[in-house]
């Protein structure tokens, strides 16, 4: 029952226009500090619902779990996506006072590269932190 979500949506992106894509990349943020990123979307013309989170590559500063929606203005082989949503900072497992929620907001720019390939870079802004990341993205439909 709990593989159902996925095959409905699968079904639907191949029925119709959406696309399912996956996103991975590296940066830092504002601070100078390290940071991956990981994404998870569904892209359906011009409006999207993404998930992922950002993490810094040290122990002290938290991973960011992040449920954003927004809007992608294309125009030729490029794009700008402009997100927002929320977040979540998982600081710490043994001391839940510390995590907190916020908003997030975002922009990105993409260049598509080949068949359902892109290369992107985006500026997040969620709470205290802002992440600038370089990285792929790979669309499981064609555009």
């Amino acid at each position: 029952m709990k593989h159902l979500l996925p095959i409905v949506l699968i079904c639907t992106t191949i029925a119709s226009n959406a696309q399912f894509y996956v996103g991975a990349g590296a940066g830092a943020t504002a601070k100078g500090k390290a940071a991956a990123e990981l994404q998870l979307g569904y892209n359906f013309k011009f409006l999207l619902l993404q998930t992922g989170f950002v993490t810094h590559t040290n122990a002290t500063d938290p991973a960011v779990f992040q449920v954003k929606t927004g809007h992608e203005f294309k125009f030729n082989r490029q794009a700008v996506v402009i997100t927002g949503g929320y977040a979540y900072h998982l600081q710490s497992e043994n001391y839940k006072e510390n995590n907190n929620n916020s908003y997030t907001t975002g922009i990105e720019y993409l260049k598509y590269i080949r068949d359902g390939g892109a290369i992107y870079t985006g500026v997040t802004k969620s709470g205290d932190y802002t992440f600038i990341t370089l990285g792929l993205k790979y669309f499981f439909v064609r555009r």
